[in-house]
């Protein structure tokens, strides 16, 4: 198996797993992958799932990446929260939730980082479409409900400030009736309230 084969197998898609590539390669073993890693030809994201060295990498990619080697999943929290521009830093790692344990994977090509969530919450999601390829990421609501439900301390107009959320970019995006609708189908009171806090803060309200 030589790079310029895996070029050609996978001509637009920038990772692999050892299945897909078993397809082609009946033989390959564990042992051949692994002395594609030492040989610099490939790198390992996690235990099956690979990546072909040097090839440009973009955020989509990455997206795409995190959606397959940890499944069911999908992109949310700051990742989703930068890609809508609710929040000014680079976001140098992948986060998803998941409905399996919480997780992460450490590689050259990327940190990916699962929280996990009851299969209940696992919903509210899209389908972004990029060339050839689909990622499931937050919708903007739902990245924002996801965020308040790990961050506990995010519960009052000091944490708010502290998170630099843009609130115009938020009020140009979202829908606040299906973010008040989302935040209402939880169970967890204080999550609920939290929400709320953030509906009044985004949009001056006085609660």
């Amino acid at each position: 198996m030589k790079r310029q084969e895996l070029l050609e197998i996978f001509p637009t898609q920038t990772y692999f797993s050892s299945q897909q590539v078993r397809k082609f390669f009946p033989s390959l073993t564990s042992q051949h992958l692994y002395y594609r890693q030492q040989t610099a030809k490939i790198v390992q994201i996690r235990r099956w799932w690979y990546a072909i060295r040097d090839r440009l990498v973009q955020e989509e990619d990455l997206r795409e990446i995190a959606n397959h080697i940890y499944h069911p999943s999908y992109v949310s929290l700051e990742t989703a929260l930068r890609y809508y521009n609710f929040i000014p830093e680079i976001v140098p790692s992948v986060t998803s939730i998941t409905t399996r344990k919480t997780q992460s994977f450490v590689s050259d090509v990327s940190i990916f980082y699962y929280h996990s969530i009851t299969s209940q919450y696992l919903r509210w999601y899209e389908l972004l479409h990029y060339d050839d390829r689909t990622i499931l990421m937050a919708e903007p609501e739902k990245a924002i409900i996801d965020y308040l439900y790990y961050h506990h301390e995010m519960d009052d107009a000091d944490a708010f400030d502290e998170w630099r959320i843009d609130s115009d970019e938020v009020r140009m995006v979202i829908d606040r009736e299906k973010l008040e609708y989302y935040g209402q189908r939880y169970s967890n009171q204080k999550l609920r309230e939290r929400v709320n806090r953030f509906i009044a803060y985004i949009y001056e309200d006085v609660v």
